[in-house]
């Protein structure tokens, strides 16, 4: 949803629930860990479900609505747009490239299709130029891979989870994710 539309959001739920408005920067914290949950259809349901469940204002309101959009994409997996990735790079996997080099994994955004730019947590890498810098394709991780990509929710979940910088290097920081 747009970043008006998440205001206007806080601010209803505010409203109905008697409180007052949180400050604007807390709002922009707020969208930044809530900016994938699409408006319209979903804003309402969203909005709906919080104020027919919670008796009081949430806590941790982002992970509420977080919590209600993953539900909703359970839901309604027939109203989920199917991404169509093409990339000439054979190793990207839905526009990611997985590269391990000793005993840790490695994901970066893939750099032939740039498919992924909502994932900014990712650093970017072309596999050849990974290639060269030391990294080997991770074959091992293919299971992990496609338990990711068949929960719509866990994505995000793993994108969260990842562990802190391992190594600085040049354009981009590599992050490790636990086997």
């Amino acid at each position: 949803m747009s970043k008006d539309e998440f205001l206007v959001l806080i601010a209803d739920l505010a409203k109905y629930y008697g409180k007052k408005t949180p400050d604007y920067d807390t709002r922009a914290m707020w969208y930044q860990k809530c900016e994938r949950i699409p408006g319209g259809e979903v804003r309402t349901w969203i909005s709906d479900r919080v104020t027919d469940r919670l008796d009081a204002w949430p806590s941790n309101l982002p992970n509420i609505l977080n919590g209600f959009w993953y539900e909703w994409q359970r839901l309604n997996p027939e109203k989920m747009a199917k991404r169509e990735f093409s990339c000439r790079q054979p190793r990207c996997q839905e526009g990611f490239v997985f590269v391990v080099r000793g005993h840790n994994s490695f994901v970066f955004r893939c750099g032939e299709c740039n498919s992924r730019p909502e994932y900014q947590k990712f650093p970017m890498g072309v596999l050849r130029e990974l290639l060269g810098r030391g990294y080997k394709v991770d074959d091992v991780a293919e299971t992990q891979k496609r338990q990711i990509w068949q929960d719509p929710g866990l994505f995000g979940k793993v994108a969260e989870t990842l562990v802190g910088p391992r190594q600085s290097a040049g354009l981009f920081r590599e992050r490790s994710i636990s086997k």
